[in-house]
């Protein structure tokens, strides 16, 4: 009898093993690219524990050479800014530019640097440096009426690299796709 019990352990736990999964949100398939009509959007992750806000993107100026963070925001604290303008660049590689929408009187855009570092720098105006196009691939775009995309992964295409950075207090940078963040883009009203 206890024979046959070792013999049936292996295949129990080989079932729970081929069970086993990542976080849920890995294993979606990014389905769509968003449009958002010019709306400028606030840019997040939300945490697993809901009731303590979200992870706002939050920059730590408006000058270049600026780095983004993760910051803690209550919900109420964190839509009414919408901090970025997402431009689609009309580049055959579908990518857009992240501006920032506070800086108006020179554009200030999201650029990837050397070592995967993410930083804030001046816009060119061709929209053809790769260094300052992203894609955007989300499993949820707002259609009309609509003002969030859920669940987006960001890539820099010239790098072959995906935005990084999943908690409060994460700098944004540059890596592993595997480990790419998701976050969730809504209009600021």
């Amino acid at each position: 009898m206890f024979r046959s019990y070792l013999l049936a352990l292996p295949a129990l736990l080989l079932g729970v093993v081929t069970h086993a999964s990542p976080a849920p949100s890995l294993l979606l398939p990014r389905t769509c690219s968003p449009n958002f009509q010019g709306q400028a959007q606030t840019i997040y992750v939300r945490p697993a524990v809901t009731d303590i806000g979200v992870y706002e993107w939050t920059p730590d100026s408006i000058f270049p050479g600026a780095h983004i963070t993760l910051q803690t925001r209550s919900v109420n604290d964190a839509f009414p800014q919408g901090e970025f303008l997402v431009q689609f660049t009309g580049q055959p590689d579908g990518s857009y530019v992240l501006r920032l929408k506070a800086e108006t009187n020179r554009y200030t855009a999201l650029t990837a640097g050397p070592n995967g570092d993410l930083t804030i720098d001046i816009l060119t105006l061709s929209s053809s440096i790769p260094s300052q196009r992203f894609t955007i691939n989300c499993n949820t775009c707002p259609s009309t009426g609509e003002t969030v995309a859920k669940q987006c992964t960001i890539a820099n295409p010239a790098s072959g690299t995906c935005i990084v950075g999943s908690n409060s207090g994460d700098t944004l940078r540059l890596g592993s796709c595997s480990e790419a963040g998701v976050y969730d883009f809504q209009a600021g009203f």
